[in-house]
């Protein structure tokens, strides 16, 4: 009995493994019949030459391309006229498009195929046009040597579904919600008024105090001849009391650049820039200075440049008479008005 029973659960498992091997070949070829597309073929010919017409599909999708091929079979010495083809095919976009070269098939014909590679943009039903395809063929002892024949194929119709459900094509736009009114808000206007009012507090202040800063450089430095700018910085010079060489040749440094700030300032010649001997030249050949000034004038440079680069050391009767010296020239040549 146990043995029988063994027996009878393997026949059974056995005749359910059988059953779905069954089941599932019947399924898988049945999928293949039903997803496999024969595609379009057509044959047109004339006398020896033949031409055939292939598509690899004859329904397609947006998503997807079809490849359509011409294939001319012909004598070898024919010659070939495709069709005079740019960017479209009838509805169809040409993506690609080849030539192979040209063979000899098992009946000695010379076998030429042309394919083109075809998009389409929306849904619908796309219409290949008719194509005409002219051959040239040389005859002896005709007039005309070439022969022309002219195969025309007929029009096809593909049809190209969307990749999109049909669901979607019947969906409506939800109505426009009515118009919602903008609260006022002064936040803005708040905030516009107050930047243009810093702005102009901002621009009255910064006019304000340049006009200030320029009436006190006017007042401070405008005003002052050149003769009380010079007596000023005289005045703030302090003779040395000690007889050191270092503190006597500064000395005559600043007041040699005294006198000869003043000259620039109240002749308007650039002094500081020159020597004594390129001033004193230029000032003889203008004649601005008097010449009863002249000599004034030469013995003061003329000392301040022993003791600058000569190395020359004056007593202090000296210096006193160089500043002297310094002050009588700017009181004999001042004005008394502003430069």
């Amino acid at each position: 009995m146990k043995r029988i029973w063994i027996r009878q659960v393997f026949s059974v498992f056995w005749m359910i493994v059988g059953v779905i091997l069954l089941i599932s070949c019947v399924d898988d070829s049945s999928r293949q019949v039903v997803e496999k597309d024969p595609g379009i073929e057509k044959l047109y010919e004339k006398g020896s030459i033949q031409v055939i017409l292939s598509i690899d599909k004859s329904r397609m999708t947006t998503a997807e391309r079809i490849r359509l091929s011409l294939t001319a079979f012909s004598d070898e010495n024919t010659s070939i006229q495709w069709p005079s083809l740019e960017q479209f095919l009838g509805q169809f976009k040409i993506f690609d498009y080849s030539t192979a070269q040209p063979e000899l098939d098992d009946k000695n014909r010379k076998k030429t195929v042309r394919t083109y590679v075809l998009e389409p943009f929306l849904a619908g039903e796309y219409i290949i046009p008719s194509m005409k395809i002219t051959f040239g063929k040389e005859r002896e002892g005709s007039k005309d040597k070439n022969e022309l024949v002219l195969i025309e194929t007929q029009e096809i119709t593909i049809p190209v579904k969307s990749v999109l459900p049909d669901t979607r094509m019947d969906r409506k736009p939800n109505d426009i919600k009515p118009p919602v009114d903008i609260p006022r808000s002064y936040v803005f206007w708040i905030w516009v008024i107050a930047m243009v009012v810093l702005l102009l507090i901002v621009t009255i202040f910064l006019v304000i105090w340049f006009r200030k800063k320029k009436k006190g450089n006017d007042a401070g430095e405008v005003r002052l001849s050149a003769h009380e700018i010079a007596f000023r910085e005289l005045s703030n010079l302090a003779i040395p009391t000690q007889m050191e060489k270092m503190e006597i040749k500064l000395f005559y440094q600043k007041i040699s650049d005294i006198l000869r700030r003043y000259i620039e300032n109240r002749f308007g010649v650039n002094a500081p820039d020159q020597t004594t001997e390129e001033f004193l030249t230029g000032m003889d050949f203008r004649n601005i200075i008097e010449p009863s000034h002249k000599p004034l004038l030469r013995n003061f440079l003329a000392q301040c440049d022993l003791v600058k680069f000569a190395e020359h050391r004056p007593g202090k009767e000296d210096i006193e008479e160089s500043f002297n010296k310094c002050r009588h020239f700017i009181n004999q040549t001042k004005i008394e008005q502003n430069l």
